[in-house]
């Protein structure tokens, strides 16, 4: 969560009744996972009068990486109160006549709404939905989309989804130097390396046992996963018995300042301090480590995860995109955090089949103006991805979407760069045929998605 959450609770406690308020903060309390107890305090207590969002644009230059959102709000509930909604295509930075053609409700590149303070809240979480929910003229694709939700069953009751691999030290960092004296330089692989520094460390064929391939997010394509990369990943968990690793264990102890601070919360411990600590002979009050309290545990990732998760079918998403990106994979496949993984659905649903839906154009839309969004990037994280609604049908009636993905796939297969447009295609019209969308309700779907379909970025969101 972010600490300017409280400035809105406190200006709820010391307004006066119909008192008025207003901030510029990020625009991520919207949707943000962490955000939902702010959300339901503003729904309790305050009517929003205004919310302009203003996506990519660039409001601060100090601060060019932030997205930003305006909030007017009066204490008070008033359930028929409209607030007017305000969210921007414009990009670049904003000067003070861009900012003033927005906030008049006069710009082009700006879609303005009228939302009922009933329908600005949806589901458990309470997102804040900058358009309205019920089916009208006026918002022809929200009405589509509430046809999704009414026809599907979350993505999460149907599947399991969850994030990937957190060892807690990839590679040396400039901080890590910074802070111990170490033998080593930037870049250098602690649990993830290049094959030639895993052939430097002459492992042994029981420790060979430990090592797997190392994805990255921007390995993930439409369908597809990249399947062959030159970094390998030191698995081992606490869930491991203490085998004959003596090559794995020499590597590691190299870096020993820094695993054993991974999971420190104040201070910093040493050597002689750590190993006194799993020893049992002196306890430090002040540190709180995470992973398992024995000795030799800096020898393991923080979080693992079961290898089942990555070696069997699935796919995997980036945390953020531009685009729905879900790619398909049966092969062994460690990615980090920033790769969310779908797994082990229930009888007779194919992992196919919701593939096909979720790369889909109208799942785009889904995503796009139901999801969780940062600026213009889709975020693929746990909880977004399990309430996407999912249409259940048939195993036999999920056949044709199936045949249309082992298609692509062979395709890919033999050329990375295969042009599958047209297959792709195919699934589109079979999603809309599975929605019953009219021709008009397709032309509405497409002609509201998002220009860019570029790829995932690898930046890493700890906080998720």
């Amino acid at each position: 969560m972010d600490l300017f959450y409280f400035f809105f609770h406190l200006a709820l406690d010391i307004l006066k009744d119909a008192g008025h308020c207003a901030y510029i903060t990020t625009n991520y309390f919207i949707t943000a996972t962490y955000a939902d107890k702010l959300r339901l305090d503003l729904k309790n207590r305050a009517a929003i009068l205004k919310l302009t969002n203003f996506n990519e644009l660039k409001i601060f230059e100090s601060a060019a990486g932030q997205h930003n959102a305006v909030t007017f709000l009066r204490k008070g509930v008033a359930a028929n109160q409209v607030a007017e909604t305000a969210v921007t295509s414009k990009t670049g930075s904003a000067d003070e006549t861009i900012l003033r053609t927005i906030i008049s409700g006069e710009d082009a590149d700006t879609q303005y709404r009228r939302v009922k303070q009933s329908e600005l809240y949806e589901g458990s979480q309470h997102y804040i939905r900058m358009v309205s929910s019920e089916a009208s003229e006026t918002d022809p694709v929200m009405a589509i989309l509430a046809k999704v939700v009414h026809c599907g069953t979350p993505l999460g009751e149907i599947a399991q989804a969850s994030q990937g691999i957190v060892t807690g030290c990839d590679k040396v960092s400039p901080k890590h130097l910074a802070t111990h004296e170490l033998n080593a330089q930037k870049g250098d692989g602690i649990f993830v390396l290049t094959k030639a520094e895993l052939k430097h460390l002459s492992l042994t064929p029981n420790e060979l046992r430990f090592i797997r391939p190392w994805f990255k997010n921007s390995d993930v394509s439409r369908f597809y996963c990249a399947q062959d990369v030159d970094t390998r990943l030191i698995y081992r968990s606490s869930k491991h018995s203490d085998e004959a690793i003596p090559n794995i264990k020499k590597h590691l102890t190299r870096f020993k300042k820094i695993l054993i601070n991974r999971n420190v919360r104040a201070g910093s411990v040493t050597v002689a301090e750590y190993d006194a600590f799993v020893e049992g002979r002196r306890w430090i009050d002040y540190v709180m480590i995470a992973s398992a309290m024995k000795r030799g545990d800096y020898y393991c990732i923080s979080y693992a995860r079961d290898e089942e998760m990555f070696d069997g079918p699935k796919f995997v998403s980036p945390q953020r995109s531009y685009a729905n990106t879900f790619g398909y994979n049966e092969v062994p496949w460690y990615a980090s955090a920033d790769v969310y993984y779908i797994t082990n659905p229930k009888p007779n649903v194919s992992l196919k089949f919701v593939l096909a839906l979720l790369n889909s154009k109208l799942y785009f839309a889904w995503l796009y103006y139901k999801g969780k969004r940062k600026g213009e990037m889709m975020e693929l994280y746990q909880k977004p991805l399990s309430e996407i609604p999912i249409k259940l049908i048939t195993p036999q009636e999920q056949k044709p979407f199936v045949t249309l993905v082992d298609k692509i796939l062979e395709a890919k297969q033999r050329k990375i760069e295969a042009d599958t447009t047209a297959l792709e295609g195919e699934i589109d019209r079979l999603v809309y045929n599975l929605y019953g969308l009219t021709s008009s309700e397709i032309t509405h779907v497409e002609n509201a998605l998002p220009k860019s379909r570029n790829q995932s970025t690898d930046e890493a969101d700890e906080d998720e």
